[in-house]
């Protein structure tokens, strides 16, 4: 079954070429995205998340690796305007696109922008390491997103407890 990631389901997910499964979820408390299944997930290879609310005016991204969370990125809007949380051992990349878009951010016509631009910073460091932005084309991605609910549930109690 070949669904839209935009559709409102509980997971669908799909691999890129460059070698990346993209699974999207809805909401940040997504039990998929909390510490002990990441912890569980990354072992043996690299996770990202990467939680965008638009309407709260929250983004996170975070990394993984071997069952241990290396890095995160977080912008509350709502709670601390104007402020880029981080933790840990960035992305090179981050130096980049956070200097690029605090610019924007401090631009005079900043104040005409329907988000603030420090919003960005953790959906573009996610996009810039696997190609995918919820809000863009992602040709890398697209057409190939399916339901992954149904699959197998034992094993996915098991990893998930749910």
């Amino acid at each position: 079954m070949t669904v839209s990631p935009r559709r409102r389901f509980a997971l669908v997910g799909a691999g890129s070429d460059a070698g990346w499964y993209l699974v999207v979820g809805d909401g940040r408390d997504h039990r998929l995205i909390q510490e002990p299944v990441l912890t569980k997930l990354s072992v043996g290879c690299e996770v990202l998340t990467c939680t965008v609310e638009e309407r709260n005016l929250f983004s996170a991204a975070t990394g993984w690796q071997d069952g241990c969370r290396l890095w995160s990125v977080t912008y509350d809007g709502e709670e601390i305007p104007g402020q880029v949380a981080t933790e840990g051992d960035l992305p090179f990349a981050f130096a980049g696109i956070h200097r690029d878009f605090t610019a924007k951010a401090q631009a005079e016509d900043a104040g005409d922008l329907l988000l603030d631009p420090l919003f960005e910073i953790a959906v573009e460091l996610v996009r810039h390491a696997t190609g995918y932005r919820p809000d863009q084309p992602n040709p890398g991605f697209d057409g190939r997103f399916v339901l992954l609910e149904a699959i197998n549930p034992t094993l996915w109690q098991r990893l998930f407890g749910g």
